[in-house]
């Protein structure tokens, strides 16, 4: 099943990214990687990495791909 708007790779494109951000050192870093990763999603892709990242990046001191996928 497809939700509009969220293509089938989205969920392995956002473990691609939830790796790479984990592994940024700095603030920048992380700010690049977010909006590179912005730039290939569709509207509703970017509103749920917005709302995910929102309500879960700062919970704990967990690394964010552990947060989500474990």
């Amino acid at each position: 099943m497809q939700v509009i708007g969220i293509q089938p790779d989205f969920v392995e494109r956002f473990r691609i990214f939830t790796s790479a951000y984990d592994r940024a050192r700095s603030k920048e870093e992380k700010t690049f990687l977010t909006g590179e990763f912005l730039k290939r999603c569709t509207e509703d892709e970017v509103r749920l990495v917005r709302n995910v990242i929102g309500n879960v990046l700062h919970t704990s001191r967990f690394p964010l791909s552990n947060k989500l996928f474990n």
